[in-house]
């Protein structure tokens, strides 16, 4: 019922100047992908870029980019449930209670109504999670892409993410060493969900690296301003 403030805005003006330069030039498509955010990683509007034509659809561009909050929640609902099914195998009263409890938390709930990168770092999280639940049973490969993707994910939600994921990831690369690493990389190729997850890695991740290369110094500053001092 207001307009966003703050860095909501400048996501939403972002998404929008990002759609609005891909339909009309790649050139300047492209040099906003890599500075249309400086300091804050640019995960949230590199995926709202592409709700923003659902503007006619869903009453107004501002809602077209919440429901793409809506369905990354909806994807770490779905990771809980896994996670759940991994720890319970043969229940889903442990699932379906972690889903519940997760959804009808107070954060979880006012953050659907709020364009902000916390949605998009939680379910980078919960992915990591999920690997260390089940990477005991994962081949190495399997373990190396879904692991890939979801620190991509985390660092282009929000530079502190790997903190999050620390002690998971430590936990995952005990397992990891320990098993044949070049085990399961056909069978990963071979699997649709596998070919899926190595393209979209093959074409995130040179962005990604890109992005940072581009903005890294400002991205310390505003890491080291928003964590110490006044």
């Amino acid at each position: 019922r207001t307009p966003w403030p703050w860095d909501q805005a400048w996501y939403g003006e972002v998404s929008v100047d990002l759609w609005f330069n891909l339909t009309r030039s790649l050139v300047e498509w492209g040099r906003t992908m890599l500075t249309g955010l400086n300091m804050k990683p640019p995960g949230i509007v590199w995926l709202g870029q592409f709700f923003v034509p659902l503007g006619s659809l869903c009453g107004s561009t501002e809602n077209a980019l919440l429901f793409s909050v809506l369905l990354t929640q909806a994807v770490t609902l779905y990771l809980i449930f896994q996670i759940g099914r991994a720890i319970a195998p043969k229940s889903y009263a442990v699932p379906a209670l972690g889903v519940s409890i997760t959804a009808a938390a107070q954060s979880f709930v006012g953050l659907s109504h709020q364009f902000f990168v916390e949605p998009l770092q939680a379910m980078a999280v919960a992915w990591t999670v999920l690997i260390m639940v089940r990477c005991t049973k994962w081949p190495a490969a399997r373990i190396v892409l879904h692991l890939a993707g979801a620190l991509i994910a985390g660092i282009l939600a929000k530079a502190t993410t790997p903190l999050y994921c620390l002690l998971p990831c430590l936990y995952i690369a005990f397992v990891l060493i320990r098993k044949p690493l070049l085990q399961g990389w056909r069978n990963e190729f071979h699997s649709r969900s596998g070919r899926v997850l190595v393209i979209s890695i093959a074409a995130i991740a040179p962005l990604t690296a890109a992005w940072y290369a581009v903005n890294l110094k400002a991205v310390w500053q505003h890491v080291r301003e928003a964590s110490s001092g006044e």
